[in-house]
């Protein structure tokens, strides 16, 4: 699964895929900092961004966060880990795989 977060840009929709695959849909993830680029149906990611910035940190079901990101033509920044097993985690930062851990 990996592989496909390798192709620039990284999309919504390649991690969504890692994120089902990898700790499915009802898995909870802590979700550190978002930031995406998106041309349509963006509200839901709006949403998403105002809480993380608010909040430092969301706790949001992995089915949540796919509802949402699925729709960023390009992921800026992604800092999330697993709830239940935080050595679980994936980092996006500046469009590139920093760090994926699963």
């Amino acid at each position: 699964m990996k592989k496909t977060l390798d192709i620039f840009p990284i999309t919504g929709r390649a991690v969504c895929d890692v994120l089902v695959a990898e700790l499915g849909n009802e898995s909870t993830c802590l979700l550190k900092d978002i930031e995406t680029l998106c041309s349509s149906n963006c509200e839901a990611l709006g949403d998403l961004w105002q809480k993380v910035v608010s909040s430092r940190a969301e706790v949001i079901k992995v089915a949540d966060l796919v509802s949402a990101l699925k729709f960023a033509d390009q992921i800026v920044c992604l800092d999330l880990c697993s709830v239940v097993e935080p050595q679980k985690s994936l980092f996006i930062e500046d469009g590139e795989l920093v760090e994926y851990k699963f």
